[in-house]
């Protein structure tokens, strides 16, 4: 009970730390910015910069973790929530929106909202093309440029809202226009960042390869060049590391990898080449040795690849199995029954053309199939039970063609 009671003051104690800090930079970068002919919102925008960990967790990171990490953040997320809340109820309560009663001003918030989006994202999409190699070289560049797109292209409503309120413009004809055109922004963006969100997802069977190149001494080796090979496409895919050393191949296609890296007044490296399986995450860290000849380190034979990315369990049941396994009906899904913890509720003769087994305690006909990245279930009508559309033919397996089936992954 004692240590309950201790927990609650903790957390109402740093909570209010926290709101004390926060209203007292944020009044004071306020007054700043009046003062510099600037909004207040901007003066609060960057005493929140500053408090966080861009600066002062920079700078301090045991101040920064002693007033915004000794509790868990819910308290404030709820708070931030209800403040955020409150400003958009003023937003709709001061502004006059009778002003888009008339058709020009209808017009004029459509022409905003459709420019406000399209050359931004356009923009974006460039910003993301061309910082991609140097800012995020660990981030599947799809994913990774239109996010920025979409982000260039959404404008901070409440943060709008509340500049136009201190202009003393809600009442006016431009202060509608404006915050009109905002919100259909917003809504657009959501969207976008939803269809951006799909996209980027549906590319969840292939794999990925990532790791550190170091040196002896366990230095981190920046702008090391690495090099991952299809060995069966003959297709290769360079990434430069990071100033970590870090680097990441995504969105590869399950089959068997080469890797090589070098870098100058370093040994090259080799690693023959090792399979990956569908959604695998595999990391390789590789360690260079100081190049006093032009040598090359080759790697052909390793230990098995351990996934210390992701705790997510699983069987992939490779092409040969696929080929050789007899089959009811020969439909690949009957092969998930080789998954450990996996039993289906049903034994259809024909095999099996349905979700309806349980994994793991859950619940059945609660999975969802993807072929090639792309969902294939749906729900059966008055039912409840999730029959697949679409399975590709094992004895397809081994034809090279679209629906060739190399590769069944249960996650």
């Amino acid at each position: 009970m004692q240590t309950t009671v201790h927990q609650t003051e903790m957390l109402l104690f740093f909570t209010l730390l926290q709101l004390a800090v926060i209203v007292l930079a944020a009044r004071a970068a306020g007054e700043i910015a009046v003062r510099l002919s600037q909004s207040r919102a901007v003066g609060e925008i960057i005493a929140g910069l500053m408090l966080g960990p861009s600066l002062l967790g920079l700078l301090s990171p045991d101040t920064f973790n002693y007033a915004f990490r000794s509790v868990p953040a819910e308290p404030m997320n709820i708070l931030s929530q209800i403040g955020l809340i409150l400003l958009m109820f003023q937003i709709g309560l001061e502004f006059d929106f009778g002003h888009l009663k008339t058709g020009r001003n209808r017009e004029a918030v459509l022409q905003i909202s459709v420019m406000g989006v399209a050359l931004p994202f356009m923009l974006g999409l460039m910003f993301g093309w061309i910082s991609h190699p140097y800012l995020a070289t660990q981030i599947n560049p799809l994913g990774y440029i239109l996010f920025i797109g979409t982000a260039f292209s959404i404008t901070a409503l409440p943060v709008l809202g509340r500049i136009l309120m201190e202009l003393d413009l809600t009442q006016s004809r431009v202060g509608v226009i404006a915050i009109g055109s905002a919100a259909i922004n917003d809504v657009i963006g959501w969207l976008m960042l939803a269809a951006v969100t799909a996209l980027t997802l549906a590319q969840s069977f292939t794999a990925s390869v990532r790791g550190v190149v170091t040196d002896a001494s366990h230095s981190a080796i920046p702008g090391a060049k690495v090099t991952v090979t299809d060995v069966d496409r003959n297709a290769s895919q360079k990434v430069t590391t990071d100033a970590a050393g870090r680097y990441v191949f995504t969105a590869l296609p399950p089959g068997n990898y080469s890797l090589g890296v070098e870098s100058a007044g370093f040994s090259k490296y080799s690693r023959a080449a090792f399979p990956l399986q569908v959604q695998q995450q595999a990391t390789i860290d590789v360690e260079l040795s100081v190049d006093a000849i032009a040598t090359t380190v080759s790697v052909e034979a390793a230990a098995t690849l351990l996934n210390t990315t992701s705790a997510t369990l699983g069987q992939v049941v490779e092409n040969k199995y696929i080929l050789s396994l007899p089959l009811a009906g020969r439909a690949p899904l009957s092969l998930v029954a080789l998954t450990p913890g996996l039993t289906p509720s049903n034994l259809n003769p024909g095999g099996q053309s349905n979700t309806n087994f349980t994994a793991n305690g859950n619940r059945n006909s609660s999975a969802d199939v993807l072929v090639d990245g792309m969902s294939v279930a749906n729900v059966e009508q008055n039912s409840g039970i999730t029959n697949l559309e679409y399975q590709p033919s094992v004895d397809a397996a081994g034809i090279q063609g679209p629906d060739q089936l190399f590769q069944l992954g249960v996650r």
